[in-house]
């Protein structure tokens, strides 16, 4: 049992790792982040800015595991690559919309909601 235990927790902290550099790829080569409207959101810099790339992918992270880990992505019938693309994308712009950082479950939860009916209303027959 504890074989198994010490395995969940190493697949967990390898898909926080992966997650990490996804989001801080998409997060850096996000042209909004360098605005001024961006960065005065975080009070000590690009301190603040990794401290939140690894507040998103943990949040990331913990709704794998509760939803089953990366298969979670395939029973929504959704790409793991695009869902963390559109989460950066929609946390950067709710960001600077509202001036504020945005409770990042809320916004994953938005995104997956919108990638999910996409993904319906393109396998829905066309009449």
């Amino acid at each position: 049992m504890k074989n198994d235990e010490q395995n969940c927790q190493l697949i967990g902290q390898q898909n926080l790792l992966e997650n990490v550099a996804i989001v801080a790829e998409s997060f850096y080569t996000d042209p909004r982040i360098m605005g001024e409207s961006f960065s005065d959101l975080f009070d000590n810099g690009s301190a603040g800015m990794r401290n939140e790339v690894v507040r998103i992918a943990e949040t990331l992270t913990e709704w794998e595991k509760r939803n089953g880990g990366l298969e979670s992505y395939e029973k929504l019938g959704l790409d793991w690559i695009e869902v963390v693309e559109g989460y950066v994308k929609e946390y950067v712009s709710q960001a600077i919309d509202s001036g504020d950082l945005p409770f990042s479950e809320d916004v994953l939860e938005t995104v997956l909601k919108t990638l999910q009916n996409r993904e319906e209303d393109s396998a829905a027959p066309s009449m």
